[in-house]
């Protein structure tokens, strides 16, 4: 019984900030990204992130600055995984006629096959996630549980191993 009150309380909370800032965080949104259906997902995602964080966001003095700043990061997420996809996405024959025209696709292939030859797995999601996708490296700390300096001589260790190798 109490939990569906709490529950109702947050819908409710959530509802309310939603009718008031979601056309200002649509704004913001859009200044950044084009796509429009992504505009809606990522609006949808800041709110889902500030029910998920109801109870931080309910006291926070300046809710729209909270949104703000979740509806940047949710952008920059979704960049890093549009840029990611992009450039692992070979292109078709038809644009590639010319053996030149390989050396590009075929070096990213090469480079992805030694790093998965030299690199655990562990390793290639930590190399990913630094390098191609823009976690910090105080995020990749938190994710794996470690401290930032731990990080840090990891992927100073994941560096010098993919260098020796290439």
């Amino acid at each position: 019984m109490q939990y569906e009150k709490e529950e109702a309380k947050k819908q409710e909370g959530i509802t309310r900030a939603y009718m008031e800032y979601s056309k200002r965080v649509r704004i913001f949104i859009q200044s950044g990204i084009r796509d429009e259906r992504a505009v809606e997902d990522i609006l949808q995602d800041v709110f889902m992130e500030a029910l998920r964080k109801y109870d931080v966001f309910s006291v926070h003095p300046k809710q729209i600055g909270w949104l703000y700043r979740t509806a940047r990061y949710k952008m920059q997420e979704y960049i890093r995984k549009n840029e990611y996809s992009q450039h692992m996405v070979v292109g078709s024959q038809d644009e590639h006629e010319e053996l030149g025209a390989h050396e590009n696709g075929y070096f990213a292939c090469e480079f992805n096959q030694t790093l998965k030859e030299v690199l655990s797995e562990e390793e290639l999601k930590r190399f990913k996630r630094f390098f191609v996708w823009g976690y910090s490296v105080e995020e990749l700390a938190i994710r794996e549980g470690v401290t930032v300096n731990n990080m840090r001589v990891r992927l100073t260790r994941l560096k010098q191993k993919i260098l020796k190798e290439i």
